[in-house]
């Protein structure tokens, strides 16, 4: 889960008319569907898996009394997957008192990754950043990953050394460049805007799990030439 502030993406003035619009099914409108895939960006609200169709998922259950099936607000972009573990959830997105934890909104205004979860890089077959686990260090955190099954054996850990290992190898390029300050040649200063352009890349939105690939790198404190991530 990364934070998504979706009161930034509302949704075309006739798409909210429509939603207002009384019927209780109005959500289905496929429009509503094509705005979600670009204010997610085309991955899932919960395990962020690029997903080429996804769900109109609604973080409050249609049939919860104060949910609004065509709040804009409550609807998220969802995989198939986490539509359907979503509902075994301890108390759903509920948040009810008797409910020991209740999913996580990653569309909350107070939630950040790293209260929640961090990661955990284990190498595969000798080769090191080869596989990125996320764990829980809150209950609700410990929950998400349970209930949607992000931990070992799930797409969640799928995020393979292509992505690491080409940042790493990126980084220390640029650093190597960086190092000769005020004798950079000409074509030392293109190749390091190159690297920079290349850098903002690999940690650009289209990467699938990008927010536990920002909190990895966040963990590893890497250079201040990378800039925030």
């Amino acid at each position: 889960m990364r934070p998504i502030a979706l009161q930034s993406f509302p949704p075309p003035v006739a798409v909210q008319q429509h939603l207002a619009g009384g019927s209780k099914t109005a959500w289905r409108d496929p429009r509503v569907l094509e705005w979600l895939r670009d204010a997610f960006l085309g991955k899932c609200a919960y395990c962020e898996k690029s997903v080429t169709g996804g769900v109109r998922e609604h973080f409050r259950p249609k049939a919860h009394s104060a949910a609004n099936a065509n709040a804009w607000e409550n609807l998220r972009l969802g995989c198939h997957e986490c539509n359907g573990n979503k509902e075994r959830m301890k108390g759903g997105s509920q948040a009810a008192p008797s409910s020991q934890c209740c999913l996580l909104d990653p569309c909350s205004s107070g939630f950040r990754t790293e209260d929640h979860f961090k990661t955990l890089a284990m190498a595969e077959r000798g080769r090191p950043w080869q596989v990125l686990y996320l764990q829980g260090v809150t209950p609700e955190g410990k929950e998400v990953i349970d209930f949607l099954k992000l931990g070992p054996g799930s797409v969640y850990p799928s995020l393979r050394g292509e992505v690491l290992d080409r940042y790493r190898k990126t980084r220390d390029m640029l650093a190597a460049l960086e190092a000769k300050g005020a004798t950079l040649t000409k074509a030392d200063g293109h190749r390091l805007r190159t690297l920079q352009r290349q850098i903002t890349s690999i940690l650009g939105d289209a990467t699938s799990f990008i927010g536990a690939l920002r909190l990895h790198l966040r963990s590893c404190k890497p250079p201040a030439a990378v800039g925030p991530l």
